[in-house]
C-alpha cells in the first residue's frame, strides 16, 4: 500500500505502509525483527529496514527507499521495489504471532506529546497508528487512535471529520466484538477433551453459527470462523474432512493464513500447526512421500518460528514426532505379520524417531494427536 504526502518541503511522496509500520516500532521490535530477517536469511527486506528512519516527521517515500535498495528508481527497478515491500510487510507475520500488540507502544506517546506542547506530533502520531492498526487489524489500538482523533477534531471545529471518526470507532468495536464472541462461542461449546462432548444433533448449529462469519470483511475474524469450521470437522465429522471439497478449501485457507500474516491475532493463536497437523493425520497419506516429508518439517519447524512454543513443550515437533512414530510402528507391524523380512527398514526408521536421542522426547511419543494446540 501507498500514500501519497507532503513533506515539509511541500513535496510529494509516496509513503510505503512498511515505511508507516518500522516508525511504530520500539527498539526492542524493530531489533527482534531484523533478527528474524538475518537468520531467515532475507537480505533484501532486511536491507530495507535498515534504509528506513524512525523519525515521524519525515517521510522518505517510494523513490527515495527505491535508490538506497538498488541505486536506481526508474519504472522497472520500481515496480521489483514495490513487490519487495509488500514482501517484507506480510514478513511482518513474525511480529504479528509473536508480538501482536506491537504498534500498542504507540498509543501512549502522544498524550505526553500533548502535555509537552508537541500536538502536531502527536496527531501524525495517531494518524500513523491509525493507517496500521486498521491494516494489521490491531483493534484495541485503532479504537485508541480513532477516539483521540475524533476528539481532537472537535477541538478544532473539524465536527464532520470527527464525526466520521466516531462512526469508524463504533464499527471498529463491534468487530472487537463479534471477534470475542466468536471465540466465546467456540470454547463454551466445544471441548473435545471432554468425552461427553458429543455434538450430534447441534453439529450443524455450530457449524451454521461460525458460517455466517466466513465471509467477513476483517480477515481475523473470518479466520476464526474457518478455522473454528474445519475444527469441527475434523474431530466430528471426518468423513466430510478428508474429502475433496474440504481439502481444496483447505488448501485456500493455509495460502490466506500466509497471505494475511501480517494481520495480528490473539495471543497464543497458532492455527498453522493445528492445520498442518489435521493434514498429516489423513489416513490415506502416505508419510513416506517427498510432499508428507515436507509437511512434517514445516511443522517441526513451526515451533521455532512461534517463540511461546519453547515454554510449552514444543507442541508442533512433539506431533510431528508423534504422527511419524505411529505411522511407521503401524506399518512395521502389519508387515512384521505379513512379510518379516522388509520390516527391519521399517524398523530402522522407528528407532531414532522412538529415541529422540539428546532431546529426550521419547515420552511424548504416544502423545494423543487428539490433544489440541490452541483452543
Amino acid at each position: 500500500m501507498v500514500e501519497t504526502v507532503a513533506t515539509p518541503a511541500k513535496q510529494q511522496v509516496q509513503v510505503l505502509t512498511i515505511e508507516k509500520l518500522v516508525k511504530l516500532l520500539s527498539n526492542e521490535h524493530l531489533a527482534e525483527f531484523k533478527a528474524y530477517l538475518a537468520k531467515a536469511n532475507a537480505q533484501l527486506p532486511l536491507k530495507l529496514i535498515n534504509s528506513i528512519t524512525t523519525d515521524i516527521s519525515t517521510f522518505q517515500g517510494n523513490e527515495e527507499l527505491c535508490t538506497l535498495i538498488y541505486g536506481r528508481a526508474d519504472k522497472q527497478t520500481r515496480q521489483s521495489f514495490n513487490q519487495l515491500a509488500s514482501y517484507t510487510l506480510k514478513l511482518t507475520s513474525f511480529l504479528a504471532r509473536n508480538y501482536p500488540t506491537y504498534i500498542s507502544i504507540s498509543v501512549f506517546k502522544p498524550e505526553l506529546m500533548v502535555s509537552q506542547g508537541k500536538i502536531a506530533e502527536a496527531v501524525k502520531l495517531m494518524e500513523l497508528l491509525l493507517d496500521i492498526g486498521e491494516k494489521i487489524e490491531d483493534f484495541k489500538a485503532t479504537a485508541r487512535a480513532l477516539s483521540f482523533l475524533s476528539q481532537y477534531s472537535y477541538m478544532t471545529n473539524a465536527q464532520g471529520e470527527g464525526l466520521r471518526l466516531q462512526k469508524r470507532l463504533n464499527e471498529i468495536l463491534q468487530y472487537e466484538m463479534i471477534l470475542n464472541e466468536i471465540m466465546l462461542y467456540f470454547k463454551s461449546n466445544i471441548n473435545i477433551n471432554v468425552r461427553e462432548n458429543d455434538l450430534g444433533s447441534d453439529l450443524e448449529k455450530h457449524l451454521g453459527y461460525f458460517a455466517q462469519y466466513v465471509n467477513h470483511p476483517c480477515f481475523s475474524i473470518s479466520a476464526h470462523a474457518r478455522y473454528f469450521i474445519f475444527y469441527i470437522n475434523y474431530y466430528y465429522n471426518a468423513q466430510y474432512f478428508y474429502s475433496k471439497e474440504n481439502q481444496a478449501a483447505l488448501i485456500i485457507f493455509e495460502e490466506d493464513l500466509s497471505k494475511y500474516g501480517y494481520v495480528v491475532l490473539p495471543y497464543f493463536t497458532d492455527m498453522q500447526s493445528k492445520i498442518t497437523l489435521f493434514r498429516l493425520n489423513n489416513p490415506d497419506l502416505d508419510l513416506t512421500t517427498r510432499e508428507s516429508r515436507k509437511e512434517i518439517d514445516k511443522l517441526m519447524r513451526l515451533n521455532e518460528y512461534f517463540g511461546f512454543w519453547k515454554y510449552f513443550g514444543n507442541q508442533p515437533e512433539l506431533y510431528a514426532i508423534n504422527v511419524k512414530a505411529t505411522y511407521f510402528l503401524a506399518n512395521y507391524h502389519h508387515r512384521y505379520y505379513t512379510c518379516p523380512a522388509p520390516s527391519k527398514t521399517y524398523l530402522m526408521k522407528c528407532v531414532p524417531i522412538l529415541k529422540c536421542g539428546e532431546k529426550g522426547l521419547m515420552k511424548y511419543t504416544a502423545l494423543p494427536s487428539g490433544n489440541a494446540i490452541i483452543y
